[in-house]
């Protein structure tokens, strides 16, 4: 009987402690996120940035005239290439198609890839008016148990939990900080998740078996420039930006939430 395999995650929410020697504290996926005051040069000027960062057609476009909306996708340095944007807001985001697999092993990579993007799409930064702009860090790591990330969740964050009992635990939390002369919210989201593989007939929705399941720690890193903040961020205001936004990310996943003003 033909079997097929499919993984169903089931998020379920805690945290690891990210300076344990199970966790690699990598990265899965960054994204950078511009948000685009009214421009006249806007709309045209979207549509150049995939080629910017690849020097090649996107995969797939999806174009949506009613909302003005456009999402290319494709490949770079083995990462997925997610280039989305609509009326107000651009997106450019990077992450492993795997998500068992962390890729950006180190602050140093992550500020590489950080100023590539930047570096590769100033003429499009240039000729549009960025009144916001963020990166978004999302760490993911594997670890042994759920117990395990409950236990870490109790330390590194200083809340009380029956590591036992306690399910469906997620916190986010901001601590704002000037960086670079701007005032920035860093957002940070923590929780445990579990990607479970089931085995089933092709030719019957029936599960056959539970072949197994692993645990992992999820963090979202979203550091912004506040929204009162809506002076314009040229371009040598986003790139002076990345290394301390990659900087407080790795801080904050080490650390707990305020790692970055601990530090």
């Amino acid at each position: 009987m033909e079997r097929a395999h499919i993984a169903l995650e089931r998020r379920k929410t805690s945290v690891a402690k990210f300076g344990d020697s199970m966790i690699k504290n990598a990265l899965r996926s960054i994204r950078f996120s511009f948000f685009i005051a009214p421009d006249s040069f806007y709309i045209s000027e979207r549509r150049s940035v995939f080629q910017m960062l690849t020097s090649e057609q996107p995969d797939e476009r999806t174009e949506n005239p009613k909302t003005q909306s456009i999402i290319e996708q494709g490949t770079l340095e083995g990462l997925t290439l997610t280039v989305s944007s609509d009326s107000g807001r651009f997106d450019i985001n990077l992450e492993h198609e795997n998500p068992i697999i962390a890729q950006i092993s180190s602050i140093d990579q992550a500020v590489q890839i950080g100023n590539r993007i930047i570096s590769s799409i100033k003429g499009f930064i240039d000729n549009v008016t960025v009144i916001r702009y963020a990166i978004v860090f999302g760490f993911y790591d594997e670890i042994t148990s759920k117990q395990e990330g409950y236990q870490a969740l109790t330390e590194l964050l200083g809340v009380n939990l029956d590591i036992n009992t306690a399910s469906d635990f997620m916190m986010r939390v901001n601590y704002p900080h000037i960086i670079n002369g701007f005032k920035s919210n860093v957002v940070s989201t923590w929780s445990i998740g579990a990607l479970t593989t089931l085995s089933f007939a092709s030719n019957n929705p029936e599960i056959l078996s539970q072949n197994s399941t692993k645990y992992f720690r999820n963090l979202e890193v979203d550091i912004n420039t506040i929204p009162q903040d809506i002076s314009v961020k040229t371009f040598d205001h986003i790139f002076s930006l990345i290394e301390q936004y990659c900087q407080i990310a790795f801080s904050v996943s080490e650390r707990g939430p305020n790692g970055h003003i601990k530090a």
